[in-house]
């Protein structure tokens, strides 16, 4: 195994980068070593603010408001969290899911979340639940 090994390196060294090889000196990634981490600081905050409010403004009147948060998910890996508070006839059990869809392919084409190394998250509240629960982090 260790001659497989061996021989397979010098090939994996001519399309791999300094930086993917063993030696590394830069922050430590998962199995994943393609792809570089994603700090909050370099992910420009006013372009996502500004494709939040764009997707809002074009789902109106299905989208009451969206709210998010950036941090890490279950795995560390940085990510943003969309809370989204839909109109009460959205909401409808027979409405929900293709509603869901189209407010998630919405936000995602707009915030371009994957292209700046975020993964994206999506909680969906009815206005009517959202008074019911009063919670501050929906307001």
């Amino acid at each position: 195994m260790k001659a497989a090994r061996q021989e397979r390196e010098p090939a994996i060294d001519a399309f791999m980068p300094a930086i993917h090889r063993g030696n590394r000196t830069g922050p430590k990634t998962r199995d994943n070593s393609s792809v570089p981490p994603v700090l909050k600081g370099i992910v420009n905050q006013q372009e996502i603010a500004q494709a939040v409010q764009r997707a809002a403004n074009a789902l109106a009147p299905t989208v009451v408001r969206i709210r998010y948060d950036f941090g890490s998910d279950w795995t560390g890996d940085p990510s943003i969290f969309f809370r989204i508070i839909l109109a009460d006839e959205a909401a409808r059990k027979a409405k929900l899911s293709e509603t869901a869809q189209t407010i998630t392919l919405a936000l995602l084409r707009e915030v371009n979340a994957e292209e700046q190394g975020l993964h994206a998250y999506f909680n969906f509240r009815s206005l009517s639940e959202l008074s019911k629960l009063n919670e501050p982090a929906w307001a």
